[in-house]
């Protein structure tokens, strides 16, 4: 009787050994299938912000470089809008004489 008692025991033990190691077996399986999804997510996101910058980054340089060419030639755009307002009265004046009108 104590025999059977001991072979129930070691083997109840196993089984409990058993079971933690094939839980420790899931979920290091679950972990590792949650590295994959999130690698494979953060790896769409990395190429899909690599292929948008292939597309935008020139536009981003030309429009840098461009704004570099213009603040270089000191290009007054106040001036320029005065300039035609000044033309333009001008050109009403010239076109609409004084002694027209009266």
């Amino acid at each position: 009787m104590l025999l059977e008692a001991a072979n129930y025991q070691i083997s109840r033990e196993v089984l409990k050994k058993g079971g933690e190691v094939a839980a420790l077996n899931l979920e290091s399986r679950l972990a590792m299938l949650a590295a994959k999804k999130g690698l494979a997510g953060a790896a769409s996101r990395y190429f899909g912000l690599r292929s948008m910058m292939t597309f935008l980054g020139p536009i981003l340089w030309g429009t840098l470089l461009a704004d570099v060419v213009i603040q270089m030639l000191g290009t007054d755009y106040a001036r320029i809008v005065r300039a035609i307002y000044a033309f333009a009265q001008i050109r009403i004046t010239r076109t609409y004489k004084i002694s027209d009108v009266q």
